[in-house]
């Protein structure tokens, strides 16, 4: 067989084998010798499929003790964005707005199923926040704790992921000019009117809260995206390429 043959015969025949076993999160799989001889294969295209399963965020290689299941994950997902996010910075602006029309979608959701121990978490996140703000410390962490603890009473681990992804590139996308926050008291209040619309069940002030306070990152991206297009054009019209 051909070199990419032998690497796909191995990745379907581990596929095949969780799905066979019912294998979850943290399952052991069998040896990269075992499969050699099981599929009369060299254990380099082994080793080929295992680390393209491995990219996926299907497998897990634990030196020394072998091959595992891994949990579900996004992050073939996050590196493209994280990467790509470097040379264009559209790629966070529709991740944001991918992420504003999930939250403003599943808001009406999170109105109806909340509980007094869901507000107080929520509360929480909040207070810890300006606990933050009040000292000087400013962390994307303390609004990202905040959408998690708004978020997370649906049960849905998959919203809670692509929830994440934007935060980690927006973590690491080195723009400084987009990750500044330039009034960070008031992101905080526009979070406080989440939270207050919320306690209310004011389904519509919500989305409008949550309308509000992602417009100022989004601006802050179509001003970086500005200055850029103009630095290009004034580059093109003076023959830099």
């Amino acid at each position: 067989m051909e070199r990419d043959t032998r690497t796909r015969v191995v990745r379907n025949y581990l596929k095949n084998w969780i799905i066979d076993h019912h294998l979850s999160s943290g399952d052991l799989l069998p040896p990269e010798t075992k499969i050699a001889q099981e599929l009369a294969i060299s254990r380099g295209s082994v080793r080929e499929a295992v680390k393209a399963l491995e990219s996926l965020g299907i497998l897990e290689v634990r030196h020394g003790e072998g091959l595992f299941v891994r949990d579900t994950n996004l992050d073939p997902l996050l590196e493209i964005f994280t990467f790509g996010s470097h040379f264009d910075p559209s790629l966070l602006a529709e991740l944001l707005e991918l992420r504003t029309w999930l939250e403003t979608a599943v808001i009406g959701d999170v109105i109806k199923k909340t509980s007094e121990l869901h507000l107080n978490e929520i509360i929480l996140s909040l207070s810890e926040w300006e606990k933050d703000l009040k000292e000087g410390v400013l962390r994307t962490k303390d609004d990202q704790r905040f959408h998690r603890s708004l978020y997370k009473i649906l049960g849905n681990q998959t919203l809670l992921r692509l929830l994440a992804v934007f935060w980690t590139v927006f973590e690491n996308i080195g723009i400084e000019d987009i990750r500044r926050d330039p009034a960070p008291m008031e992101t905080w209040e526009e979070h406080r009117a989440i939270y207050e619309a919320v306690l209310k069940h004011d389904e519509k002030g919500a989305r409008k809260a949550i309308l509000k306070s992602n417009s100022h990152v989004m601006e802050r991206i179509r001003k970086v995206r500005s200055q850029r297009d103009v630095h290009l054009k004034e580059g093109g019209e003076n023959g830099i390429d």
